[in-house]
């Protein structure tokens, strides 16, 4: 059985350092610059550097679809720190994204 993977691993020790270094893994968010407003608390979302839009299939992975489409499956809902997509409504799944309203540099 594979090893479970942890958020934070003790990494190779770091030669003269003072404690042991931990490996960090980074969770992917989707940024301000990302977001394309559809109304006062809907959005799409499009990936850094295209034009196409984020489209949350009813499984819950992600596709990409032309820019300007706007069904239920890319629309989310941005709430606080997150997108919520519910590309069925009440009749599927939802699905969380983690969102960051404000970015360093």
């Amino acid at each position: 059985m594979a090893k479970k993977k942890t958020h934070t691993e003790q990494a190779e020790p770091v030669e003269g350092a003072s404690a042991p270094a931990l490996r960090l893994e980074s969770v992917h968010a989707i940024g301000p610059h990302q977001l394309t407003v559809v109304d006062d608390t809907h959005v799409t979302v499009h990936p850094v550097g295209s034009t196409e839009v984020w489209s949350c299939q009813p499984e819950g992975h992600f596709e990409l679809r032309p820019e300007g489409t706007a069904g239920p499956y890319e629309i989310a809902l941005k709430q606080g720190d997150r997108l919520v997509y519910a590309p069925l409504g009440a009749d599927g799944n939802v699905y969380l994204v983690p969102f960051a309203g404000t970015i360093p540099n």
